[in-house]
């Protein structure tokens, strides 16, 4: 079994999406620069969320 909290295979879809458009939206660009931003957002998020949570399962199961 995989330490991570994350790799369950949940999409976690709505609230990383909504928060990538609600900045994007607020963004002074252009309409395609604030889609490449939902876009960006949306990548990072996925990549930093899911470390963030093997970093506190690590933390919790070590004390």
């Amino acid at each position: 079994m995989d330490d991570n909290p994350g790799s369950d295979g949940k999409v976690r879809t709505t609230i990383v999406v909504a928060i990538a458009v609600f900045i994007a939206w607020n963004a002074p660009y252009a309409w395609y620069w604030r889609a490449a931003l939902v876009l960006a957002i949306t990548f990072l998020f996925g990549i930093v969320y899911p470390a963030i949570l093997l970093a506190l399962a690590r933390r919790k199961q070590r004390g």
